[in-house]
């Protein structure tokens, strides 16, 4: 029998350092482990030929101020990106025009919404599915006559059935596949920077956090990693979090 190990998921995250300790450390910059250390690595480049799309229109290219977006705020991103979503399965699935959430029909009718559980902080399960329209109505959802379906709260899904009183949606089918298509290089474009005259190798730094010390909430860290992406020159930078770490004060 093979023995079963258990792991401390805590010990691998990187604790913070206090901001004293963080200033006066003597191995910033030092290369723990090298993969593939023999290569030489890519040149710092004047531009990058790199251009970041999405499939969705809600990219914030502003500045903002983290975390302190009123409720209202958030609201409102969320309905655009549902929106999105739905304009998504719709288009996809050659939809009709959906109904409003909550009004009675006798008709077979599409309404689109977010999946939520009908209790707060009850367990989900086929009797307790709930739509929650862009109107904020909600319907539970009568998913019996479905052969198989996979949700969870805040899904964006259609679906379509018939509700004799508006509060309870005989669901006849479901369609909850709204990822859109995924982006794509042009072929000329990738050879081009691959096997052009200016072709160089291409460079992404990947960061993980918390990007702040245990005792402030400056930055600093983040602050350092810029440095380092100015000094390289990458043509992308991905920043994973948490940002903040869960214990600090």
């Amino acid at each position: 029998p093979t023995a079963k190990r258990s792991i401390d998921f805590d010990a691998l995250s990187p604790a913070s350092t206090t901001d004293d300790r963080h200033h006066a450390r003597k191995d910033a910059g030092k290369v723990e482990v090298a993969f593939n250390d023999h290569l030489p690595l890519a040149p710092p480049a004047d531009r990058s030929w790199v251009t970041l799309s999405s499939a969705f229109a809600t990219n914030q290219t502003k500045p903002y101020r983290y975390m302190s977006q009123t409720l209202q705020q958030r609201s409102d991103a969320l309905r655009q990106r549902a929106g999105s979503m739905f304009d998504i399965l719709v288009n996809k699935y050659g939809l009709a025009r959906p109904g409003a959430v909550g009004q009675p029909s006798q008709a077979s009718t599409v309404m689109v919404g977010r999946i939520a559980c009908e209790t707060e902080h009850g367990r989900m399960n086929d009797k307790s599915i709930v739509l929650e329209g862009m109107n904020g109505e909600q319907a539970i959802l009568d998913v019996h006559n479905l052969p198989s379906f996979a949700v969870f709260p805040g899904q964006c899904v259609a679906v379509e059935g018939t509700s004799a009183d508006g509060h309870v949606i005989l669901v006849q089918r479901m369609y909850s596949d709204a990822v859109p298509p995924p982006m794509k290089t042009p072929r000329e474009e990738l050879l081009a920077y691959s096997y052009g005259p200016n072709s160089r190798p291409f460079s992404v730094i990947v960061a993980a956090g918390p990007f702040t010390t245990a005792d402030t909430l400056d930055f600093r860290p983040l602050i350092d990693v810029i440095h380092m992406v100015e000094k390289a020159k990458s043509d992308v930078l991905i920043l994973l979090g948490p940002f903040v770490d869960a214990h600090h004060p």
